[in-house]
């Protein structure tokens, strides 16, 4: 069970109606200080745990407006869409009348403890009727209390507990006084099985091994944890980093929600980057991603910090900023912040071309933001497939560094990356017409390859049509307004349009094709090139995939690497 989105009213420094989309897997919230990022959490975990808000919580302009009561304001309320999977009808989260790929919509308001009362449903975008209320999702928040070197075992804090029971099991409290007197030697066998999920987390630059101490002689019942680093030396958990510390206040949560499989959890995190060097932040945004990969898990955090951010997970990011409604002051979300190679976020980070240490050692220059976006979806889904050919694409995906080379002016932005001294590399579509600089580009940069898909073929035609639109039909219909009365998006209907064209229509590449066609026939929102492409690459089984161009686009890659 996913959350689709979650729009709050009056809440913190959101006056009026916001909504959040939210990723099915991982969202991340940035932009500058005092913008409402934490009070977003705090919005996300107050809704779907049913839990009441406090009167600090509402809206400075929304409160002049009311009398008596703040926290009886039905206008201080939340809102969230979610999508209902088949793990949480097994796990009877959600029973009958739902069923896998409903479309849930249910409100409360947030100055009571209250549950989300359902207030619509959708199936394949047609509504019916649904009643009832939403089971409230458990929430974790991390980072957590601090994580102490000597922990009293009977009352050890929530991340010291989840910590522990990787290697002593959930009920280790009284194991001193039961296990006596080979309580010491059940501590020593129980490091390597915390040591090994320790390891899971740190990057190859942070090898430790764990020590657990009985340590009755300072408090009886607890246990003093030590760490050996690379070179050998064991020191208490107080005395070393804080970036220590706060990994280890991080690791038995995360750990045990990788487990999680029986209820929805929505896990929250605010700037857990502090303290944390870039190797180590990498580390654990692969961690969140993985866990993420959970059916009835999210991961939402909020974040200052470059290495916190995937540019190969564009549409995760959200950005937050301040701005004038009228005369009411208000928080605003941009949930499509990522054009101009992420020029609005880059600035909401204070990233400038100073920071250009922060760059890979390879920059791939695509043709636009769809190549951008769902390149690296669609060689993560042949790397998962088991392909050979694709077996190190998480390793080059480190190495690298996506650039929308914005159509024609990807030349421009080579001699940018170049300037960089970064090595370039160009992936363009097979349109007819050669893009602007193209000439310029072959010429003066020999030295950065090109690969270029065959005349006439764009990037949605690496995957089989009939699967391309089936993603069609899917995004149009998760907006009901936008499918309504339309007679067909079918591959059929498409072929007709295309008939009825001149010429000059006709000659577009099929990526065009389909967003003038949508743009006649839909009468609300069109869903992006790259939304319709990152399902197509969902439904789409690996070996139908056209590789060809991908293999030739990897070979340079490595190649690049090598030198």
């Amino acid at each position: 069970m996913k959350i689709k989105s979650i729009t709050i009213r009056n809440f913190g420094p959101f006056y009026g109606d916001h909504t959040l989309e939210l990723d099915p897997s991982v969202t991340v919230l940035t932009g500058p200080n005092d913008c409402g990022k934490t009070i977003l959490l705090d919005a996300l975990a107050c809704t779907v745990s049913h839990q009441a808000t406090t009167e600090r919580r509402v809206n400075i302009t929304r409160a002049g407006e009311v009398s008596g009561n703040r926290l009886h304001d039905q206008n201080l309320c939340a809102e969230i869409a979610i999508e209902v999977s088949s793990d949480c009808i097994e796990a009877k989260v959600l029973q009958v009348p739902f069923k896998s790929g409903d479309v849930v919509t249910a409100r409360r308001a947030l100055g009571n403890v209250g549950a989300l009362g359902i207030t619509k449903a959708t199936r394949d975008g047609k509504p019916f009727a649904a009643a009832g209320q939403i089971p409230k999702w458990n929430v974790l928040r991390l980072p957590g209390e601090a994580f102490r070197q000597i922990i009293p075992l009977k009352s050890a804090t929530s991340a010291e507990r989840a910590f522990l029971e990787l290697g002593l099991g959930p009920k280790f409290a009284d194991l001193p006084e039961n296990l006596s007197p080979r309580w010491p030697d059940f501590l020593r066998g129980a490091e390597d099985k915390i040591t090994s999920e320790v390891r899971r987390m740190l990057p190859p630059t942070m090898p430790m091994q764990l020590r657990l101490v009985d340590g009755a002689a300072q408090d009886p019942g607890a246990v003093r944890i030590s760490l050996s680093d690379s070179v050998g030396e064991l020191i208490g958990t107080d005395d070393r980093g804080a970036g220590i510390g706060r990994m280890l206040g991080l690791i038995g949560p995360l750990v045990l929600a990788l487990r999680e499989k029986n209820a929805p959890l929505l896990i929250l995190l605010d700037e857990p980057e502090n303290s944390l060097h870039a190797d180590m932040q990498h580390k654990l945004r692969r961690l969140l991603e993985e866990i993420a990969k959970n059916p009835m898990c999210q991961v939402v955090y909020a974040t200052h910090s470059p290495s916190m951010i995937n540019n190969m997970r564009p549409k995760a990011i959200r950005l937050l900023s301040r701005a004038k409604v009228g005369e009411a002051p208000t928080s605003k979300i941009q949930n499509d912040p990522f054009s101009k190679n992420f020029a609005l976020v880059r600035s909401a980070l204070g990233v400038t071309p100073a920071d250009s240490l922060l760059y890979a050692p390879v920059t791939l220059l695509a043709a636009g933001k769809t190549e951008v976006c769902c390149l690296p979806g669609m060689l993560e889904k042949l790397m998962l497939s088991g392909d050979k050919a694709f077996g190190d694409v998480n390793q080059i995906l480190d190495q690298i560094h996506f650039l929308d080379g914005e159509g024609d002016s990807v030349e421009y932005f080579v001699r940018v990356a170049k300037s960089q001294n970064n090595k370039a590399i160009v992936f363009l579509d097979g349109e007819k017409r050669p893009k602007r600089g193209e000439d310029k580009l072959r010429s003066e940069h020999a030295d950065a390859p090109v690969v270029k898909l065959d005349s006439g073929v764009d990037i949605e035609q690496l995957v089989p049509r009939d699967t391309y639109f089936q993603a069609v039909i899917a995004c149009c219909s998760e907006d009901n307004s936008a499918a309504e009365g339309v007679p067909d998006l079918s591959q059929e209907g498409f072929g007709q349009w295309v008939n009825n064209q001149k010429q000059r229509a006709k000659d577009n590449i099929f990526g065009r094709q389909i967003q003038d066609w949508l743009e006649e026939s839909l009468s609300g929102p069109i869903p992006p090139k790259h939304q319709i492409l990152m399902k197509a690459i969902e439904l789409c089984s690996p070996e139908k995939i056209d590789t060809k161009k991908l293999q030739e686009l990897l070979q340079h890659i490595r190649q690049a690497l090598k030198n």
